[in-house]
């Protein structure tokens, strides 16, 4: 009996981990931007979100923002992004600037500890942290 519980405990164990790993993928998630290319964000904060059937989206600190994704075996190809055209102060345009331009293209990204980084080709490195869906 205790055998068929630690087996069961085991069972559920590696069921619910398989779960929670499918959870932690791209796709369905949230993320503030805390720093492209070194350059810590300020508010309003960027968000990115990995929406179904490839899509992207997200506020870009002035304007709604969206496009395009592939992401696999660690690479991420952004294409097609387009924003609205609201005007706002030059340091949140320039804030949106950095992000739209960062992300578009292929970029090698990894996940780790809540953490999502994706590495331009030409350098400039965007930081994000995951936040809880809905609440970005």
């Amino acid at each position: 009996m205790k055998s068929t519980m630690i087996a069961g405990a085991v069972l559920a164990t590696l069921v619910l981990g398989g779960c929670q790993k499918e959870e932690l993928g791209l796709e369905n998630s949230a993320w503030l931007v805390e720093e492209i290319a070194g350059n810590k964000m300020q508010a309003p904060v960027p968000t990115l979100e990995f929406r179904p059937e490839g899509r992207l989206g997200g506020k870009a600190s002035c304007n709604n923002y969206g496009g395009a994704y592939k992401a696999e075996d660690g690479k991420i190809a952004v294409s097609n992004v387009f924003a609205t055209k609201m005007a706002c102060p030059a340091t949140q345009m320039a804030q949106e600037q950095a992000l739209l331009s960062a992300l578009e293209g292929e970029n090698a990204y990894a996940m780790t500890d809540g953490t999502l980084t994706i590495d331009g080709a030409d350098g400039r490195r965007i930081v994000a942290r995951r936040v809880a869906a809905g609440k970005s």
